[in-house]
């Protein structure tokens, strides 16, 4: 068992950050919270990274930049929800990068920033499908 030199919570070897050797080390979840806390834009920079490789295995143009996507809203300009990273990571606040026509691909002018949730209902439906849902549960509430 160590302590964690951030939270001072006792926990098991494993459940520490690996890469720093050494008697101040940090439990996962606060390495993760500092990691953001020096970089807010850590979470975005990684999704830029799995974007790119999505673009290139299924042929799309990539050619955005972290400062396409800049400033990052407040809150999700689809739900109005707050955009934070959790302390976890990804979660239903957290900024997506979402492409508006997604034959397009990653190119300035058509991504956007929403949250994961908008991004999770969105997912590959279109426009048409997206409004027959909304119709649908329209007349049966």
């Amino acid at each position: 068992m160590r302590l964690c030199v951030a939270c001072g919570s006792e926990k098991e070897e494993r459940e520490f950050y690996q890469r720093k050797q050494g008697k101040n080390r940090r439990c996962k979840p606060c390495h993760e919270a500092r990691r953001r806390e020096v970089d807010p834009y850590l979470n975005i920079k990684a999704s830029l990274g799995q974007r790119r490789r999505d673009a290139l295995r299924r042929g799309l143009p990539f050619a955005i930049t972290l400062a396409n996507l800049l400033p990052l809203p407040d809150s999700c300009p689809v739900l109005g929800i707050p955009l934070f990273v959790g302390p976890s990571g990804g979660g239903d606040n957290s900024p997506s990068i979402d492409r508006i026509i997604p034959a397009e691909g990653y190119v300035p002018g058509n991504v956007i920033v929403v949250s994961l949730k908008a991004n999770r209902i969105k997912n590959d439906a279109t426009v048409d499908e997206l409004r027959k849902v909304v119709e649908f549960y329209e007349r049966i509430t």
